[in-house]
């Protein structure tokens, strides 16, 4: 009776172990890495500090695979590598736009700078060649002038990596007319 009573208890609480261990999804890590994912996204990392974002992201995902196959303890331990790689780009991120904003707004200065340097030589070289070619130049030239004042209103909001995509976009445009320039001598 005794050895039956003591199997019966064992028997319980292995159940009870068993099923303690069985929990589900790790609720508490899934929120933690959600608000780490916020807190990222509020922070421009997937602009910034892209790569360690994309890492977070790509954690994220085999994390939400990991509950969907109910494997709770590995997906667990990728909640909590993820929640790491989103502090991590959160943190990185202001670095990140401070350097795309520097060199953004170096690059715009040396655009306008050098632009206004040759304005004068560059429509003196355009003036020599077919009135086509001279009125694409210049067409191409004020092209040029109103994507580096767009870039310069993106970076006055703030949009720094859209500012230095469009001054890119500028300056290849100039780029076009040194080569037009420089083909017809």
């Amino acid at each position: 009776m005794l050895k039956r009573m003591i199997v019966s208890a064992l028997t319980v609480a292995m159940t009870a172990f068993v099923l303690i261990g069985c929990g589900g999804p790790p609720e508490q890590e899934i929120a933690k890495a959600k608000a780490a994912a916020k807190k990222a996204s509020e922070a421009k990392a997937a602009d910034y500090a892209s790569e360690s974002f994309a890492k977070a992201e790509a954690k994220m995902k085999e994390a939400d695979g990991l509950v969907a196959k109910k494997e709770w303890d590995k997906s667990k331990a990728a909640y909590v590598e993820a929640e790491k790689l989103y502090n991590e780009a959160a943190t990185a991120a202001p670095a990140g736009m401070e350097q795309v904003k520097t060199s953004t707004d170096d690059f715009i200065k040396n655009c306008e700078t050098t632009w206004t340097k040759n304005e004068k030589a560059m429509m003196a070289a355009a003036g020599k060649l077919k009135a086509a070619d001279k009125k694409e130049v210049e067409t191409t030239y004020a092209g040029c002038k109103a994507k580096l004042e767009e870039a310069k209103k993106q970076f006055a909001a703030g949009d720094f990596k859209a500012s230095r995509a469009t001054a890119d976009e500028a300056a290849m445009m100039y780029g076009k007319i040194n080569e037009k320039l420089t083909a017809k001598k």
